[in-house]
């Protein structure tokens, strides 16, 4: 992934669901950009990536914390019908219409 703002411009893009108590790695996927039409093809929205990843808590009644990339009220909704909880970051400036994103892609 290429970003032109960070020191170091090329890197890897990996999400992971960590348990915070004990560090051990539940789940992860590497970010591989927009993908070729195939069986492989899958989607990158912030709801597809987060859904897939927390496929091994569904149901647990665990409890998720996420950063502001991945807050929107429809995630917490569609996570809460799995039995999974979700306490996300709001910045202050984006105010409280940022959780329904309408031009966030999800």
């Amino acid at each position: 992934m290429y970003i032109p703002s960070k020191p170091a411009k090329y890197g890897l893009k990996v999400f992971t669901l960590v348990d915070a108590r004990t560090w051990y790695v539940l789940n992860s996927e590497v970010y591989v950009g927009k993908q070729n039409d195939g069986p492989f093809n899958v989607s990158n929205s912030t709801m597809d990536v987060t859904m897939r990843l927390t496929v091994p808590i569904h149901g647990t009644g665990r409890n998720l914390t996420v950063d502001n990339w991945f807050t929107s009220f429809p995630l917490a909704d569609k996570l809460l019908g799995k039995r999974v909880t979700m306490v996300l970051l709001l910045l202050l400036d984006q105010g409280p219409d940022a959780l329904y994103a309408p031009g966030k892609k999800m």
